[in-house]
């Protein structure tokens, strides 16, 4: 799995979601540590299955970008 703040990484195009055990993009500004650590910790909580899908995850949200 990869975990990046680059949101190159959510252009399904260029990295097909099927084609991955998952991507996660952090869309956290500043990128604080706290702020990171709580948005894994959502994350963790709210998925179970990380094969073949890209998250984008805010403080409080996620997305979930499938094919």
């Amino acid at each position: 799995m990869l975990l990046t703040r680059d949101t190159d990484f959510l252009n399904s195009d260029m990295f097909p979601p099927n084609e991955f055990y998952g991507i996660v993009v952090f869309l956290i500004h500043p990128p604080k540590p706290e702020r990171l650590v709580k948005a894994t910790a959502l994350l963790l909580e709210k998925v179970k299955d990380f094969k073949s899908k890209v998250f984008a995850v805010g403080e409080g949200w996620l997305k979930v970008i499938e094919e």
